[in-house]
């Protein structure tokens, strides 16, 4: 009976995690890595690695547990550090959208302290180089989460 309770609650994880993922998207995707992963170091550090007698066993499971970490990191950090400097040194823009004449389509427009803001080119210059330091270190993060897994990922089911 212990046997199928076990494989009833796993079952139901697995069910929990894919429920509350309407859109399968990347992001989705990690975190099932990432339930995967945490399930790996729960059976290792449970019931013992696999091979403990082989030689990489430690780096190995430092390697687990970085990837855990390094996707929990992916999933949870709020990626706009570089964003919030430039809205310090700027200004935080509200946004509003206003219809083109003689059109049934709008743009998006700049609001600040409910005036329309027209942006310098040195501030439109500085805005996209934050959205791209804020893009490198999410991407960073989620490299390093996949070279984990390519390098290790195969020792860590064999």
């Amino acid at each position: 009976m212990t046997r199928y309770y076990k494989k009833l609650c796993r079952a139901l994880a697995y069910f929990q995690l894919g429920w509350n993922n309407v859109d399968f998207d990347s992001e989705a995707l990690t975190e099932m890595e990432v339930f995967k992963l945490k399930r790996l170091l729960y059976l290792f550090e449970n019931y013992g690695y696999h091979s403990e007698t082989c030689i990489n066993y430690k780096p190995k499971m430092k390697s687990l547990k970085l990837a855990i970490k390094l996707g929990e990191r992916f999933l949870t950090h709020d990626y706009s550090r570089f964003t919030a400097a430039h809205d310090k040194k700027y200004g935080k823009l509200d946004t509003d959208f206003e219809r083109i004449e003689g059109s049934d389509y709008y743009r998006m427009i700049d609001i600040k302290n409910g005036v329309k803001y027209t942006k310098t080119e040195e501030e439109v210059k500085d805005m996209l180089d934050s959205y791209r330091a804020d893009e490198r270190e999410q991407m960073r993060d989620r490299r390093n989460f996949y070279r984990i897994i390519e390098k290790y990922g195969r020792h860590w089911w064999d």
